[in-house]
């Protein structure tokens, strides 16, 4: 790890408390290296938005002394996995995921939401006096001196928000899609590429279904869902957009599609 390249390392402020930034946060406490995680919001973001994660993501949570606890939350197997064609379900490709059923690091699939929960707790019991997380702590500005690095920040309080300055010997910015830290070091002139695509999201909650989630753009449709004895299924329902009606919703993205697969 880069850090451990640096022993005299005092603070690293890490911006957002969500998935990065609190993962980050147990890998820098393995290292006796203190954080203080600054996150906007009043709690943690638990919206939906990850489901599935692969080899390389299950070998991080592993290191990280998660992975069994997101295993317990999860399914224990699931034989296979395919993906089909929305129009008339015809099944594209499917992975034989039981070849792979007692690989240390195989697949796992748990809603992100849960997994930000699990890395939250792990922060508090096994990072005490390394990990600090600060909710309603909005990052507005980064910057550096020749004796640290610094963020500005509104402290939001009941009836009026305070300003700040801290300082870290590192500002590391895993404060997402509209990133402070990013518009701070690189302005609009960030280097990439944004894919020219709208996401939406949505949860959906029957009586027979633990979860479910909806990942949709103008080309595809991705859902996964568990229920009571552990089935994953597809599961189309009304899309809406987060800042627009039902209306806009269906008119942006066509006819909503209703009815339940199972993915084997």
């Amino acid at each position: 790890m880069f850090f451990e390249s640096f022993p005299d390392i005092r603070q690293i402020i890490i911006v957002g408390a969500g998935p990065s930034g609190l993962l980050l946060a147990l890998l820098l406490a393995q290292k006796h290296i203190p954080s203080v995680v600054l996150e906007s919001w009043p709690h943690l973001d638990t919206r939906l938005r990850a489901t599935q994660y692969g080899v390389p993501a299950t070998r991080v949570f592993s290191r990280a002394g998660i992975l069994e606890d997101i295993r317990k939350a999860s399914i224990a197997k699931f034989p296979s996995i395919c993906w089909r064609r929305v129009s008339d379900h015809e099944k594209l490709i499917s992975l034989d995921l039981s070849l792979v059923e007692d690989d240390p690091d195989r697949m796992t699939i748990l809603p992100l939401g849960e997994i930000i929960q699990i890395l939250y707790r792990h922060c508090l019991e096994r990072g005490k006096g390394l990990i600090e997380v600060k909710f309603n702590h909005e990052v507005t500005n980064v910057g550096q001196d020749d004796k640290s690095a610094y963020v500005d920040v509104n402290i939001k309080g009941d009836e009026k928000a305070e300003e700040a300055r801290l300082t870290a010997d590192y500002i590391v910015g895993c404060d997402g899609a509209s990133s402070a830290v990013r518009r701070s070091l690189f302005g609009r002139d960030w280097p990439g590429q944004t894919l020219p695509y709208r996401f939406v999201v949505q949860n959906v909650r029957f009586s027979h279904i633990h979860w479910c989630s909806v990942l949709m753009n103008d080309r595809s449709t991705t859902t996964a869902s568990r229920n009571i004895t552990g089935m994953v299924g597809i599961i189309w329902s009304t899309i809406t957009t987060g800042d627009s009606s039902p209306a806009e919703g269906k008119e942006a993205y066509g006819a909503s599609l209703t009815g339940i697969q199972s993915l084997a």
